[in-house]
């Protein structure tokens, strides 16, 4: 991959994504039905080496549908200019500029905006939307990702229940997705391409995940640092790269492949004493 450029991130409905997938995993699990919808084969070459289209991206797929969103809110919703601001808001979030005509809600007097001139001129909208759908989903879903890959708890738990999705598919392997394996049936060591490693150390800001010893190098000469895996290969983790998180060289050894050890720890914008901020409410 070259040089990442700069671009949009819609924030705030990925935020909404990502909350909606998160809490989804935690209250019921990976709905395997939908997550691996085409087998489990297909999964595999997300799994076996870094892709920049992630298995997280394909989870979070999942729970990005513009068009699902917009009919559930035209069915329930009693004032359909609500419905158009919201659209709006997506399409601007997503950077699409239709080329059509506003409802003019200042002068209509329906008051829920249904039965008059205002309806024709949201329906183009709404089909504007359901038209880009694909478009406005994989924008939003990618947003979402930007979100998730910065808990690195949620990136342990979820990649541990895949994990035991692989332990258990393992035996019954086709012969072609077992190219991918060692021959204890879990996914060989492959190439971490450097996109990926700068992606894991700035998410990681340049620290050991477990010790917080500095790695960039600008504080601590010995900066050397690892790219490790979250769930270990040898515990039927993959190499997809939100299974990833830097360690010093003396955290690297003591992990090994034995256990799954992360935190949430990270360094924040700034400090805040929680105590001392509640005394003055």
């Amino acid at each position: 991959m070259s040089k990442v450029k700069h671009q949009n991130i819609s924030y705030s409905s990925g935020i909404s994504i990502a909350a909606t997938a998160i809490n989804s995993f935690y209250f019921h699990g990976i709905d395997y039905n939908a997550f691996l919808s085409s087998g489990f084969s297909k999964l595999i070459p997300l799994l076996s080496k870094p892709n920049e289209y992630t298995v997280l991206h394909h989870y979070l797929r999942d729970f990005s549908n513009i068009s699902e969103e917009v009919d559930v809110m035209y069915k329930n919703i009693d004032d359909l200019s609500e419905l158009f601001d919201f659209i709006k808001r997506v399409l601007k979030e997503v950077e699409l500029s239709p080329n059509l005509n506003q409802p003019n809600y200042d002068e209509c007097e329906d008051e829920f905006h249904r039965d008059c001139n205002c309806y024709p001129v949201l329906k183009q909208w709404m089909d504007y939307v359901n038209e880009n759908s694909k478009l406005i989903d994989e924008s939003l879903t990618h947003a979402a990702f930007q979100v998730v890959f910065l808990d690195r708890k949620f990136l342990h738990d979820f990649h541990y229940e895949i994990s035991k999705k692989i332990k258990k598919n393992a035996i019954d392997m086709d012969k072609d997705d077992k190219i991918n394996f060692t021959q204890k049936n879990g996914f060989k060591r492959c190439h971490f391409p450097v996109w990926m490693k700068k992606a894991v150390f700035y998410r990681d800001k340049g620290c050991c995940v477990s010790c917080r010893r500095d790695l960039t190098g600008y504080f601590n000469v010995s900066g050397t640092y690892h790219v490790d895996h979250i769930i270990p290969l040898k515990l039927y983790g993959n190499n997809d790269p939100s299974n990833f998180q830097i360690l010093c060289d003396t955290c690297n050894t003591q992990k090994g492949a034995r256990t799954t050890v992360t935190n949430n720890v990270s360094v924040p914008f700034w400090n805040l004493e929680l105590e001392e901020y509640s005394k003055t409410e």
